[in-house]
């Protein structure tokens, strides 16, 4: 079990590239009132997915998503992603070269 700001070690964040491990691990989360986090293979790329909602905490705080926001403008200039989406309660960036 990881700590409230400590990054993830890669092998708690679940391959859900296909549907039915996706909603496996959503519903982990969901039971264990975690943050939803998890990659995808879509094509030769990746797709990186935070969902807050399931869980019971607050949503990703004002400070963090102004920060992950500039992250995200970031990597999209540096063509790292092609798209994100930075939500209070709902991250996403797709099209990454690599895992």
């Amino acid at each position: 079990m990881s700590t409230p700001g400590m990054p993830l070690s890669a092998a708690l964040i679940p391959d859900c590239t296909e549907p039915e491990a996706h909603r496996a691990a959503y519903k982990r989360a969901k039971t264990n009132d975690a943050i939803f986090v998890c990659i995808a293979r879509q094509g030769r790329r990746w797709k990186v997915e935070l969902d807050a909602m399931s869980c019971g905490g607050p949503a990703i705080p004002d400070e963090a998503a102004t920060v992950l926001q500039s992250a995200a403008e970031a990597l999209v200039l540096a063509d790292t992603v092609t798209q994100a989406n930075i939500a209070p309660e709902y991250i996403s960036m797709w099209a990454i070269e690599s895992e």
